[in-house]
């Protein structure tokens, strides 16, 4: 009996390890360099007949992306380091035009020029209710760093 709860004890520290192990590894995608508040201002193709925009971006050291638009609302997702400077993004909103709630999708590509500038390009998807894409431009981004005055 005293066996057998051995073996049960090393068999259960030995799953936490890895459960653990496994959590901490997926969390650190990289994003630390580029964590904090962004004010991220975007020039899209007229493809779409979107002009250009303003966006508040708050990025964690995980890499979970809020993003605010004063028109739109917040959207929501993930930035990973690609390599070096670079970091890919991609996040997630909804637009209420009146007549559905379309969902769209942003991805794009941030290389950070110094700590407190990044410039980059998107992609940007306007999909139906069902999912089915409407309409997609592609764009470039500049952003700055803001850092608030806290004292």
């Amino acid at each position: 009996m005293h066996q057998l709860m051995s073996k049960t004890t090393v068999l259960a520290t030995l799953c936490l390890f890895f459960v653990i192990g496994s959590s901490a590894a997926h969390a650190d995608n990289g994003a630390s360099a580029i964590a904090g508040t962004w004010e991220i201002s975007g020039t899209p193709e007229p493809t779409c007949g979107v002009g250009p925009f303003v966006n508040l971006a708050s990025i964690t050291k995980g890499g979970t992306l809020i993003n605010v638009d004063p028109v739109l609302g917040t959207g929501v997702g993930e930035v990973h380091r690609l390599g070096g400077k670079e970091f890919g993004v991609g996040f997630f909103g909804f637009i209420n035009d009146g007549v559905a709630i379309l969902r769209y999708e942003v991805t794009g590509r941030l290389t950070l020029e110094d700590a407190g500038q990044a410039s980059g390009t998107f992609t940007a998807t306007i999909l139906d209710p069902a999912g089915a894409p409407l309409c997609a431009y592609d764009g470039t981004l500049a952003a700055t760093r803001l850092v608030p005055d806290l004292f």
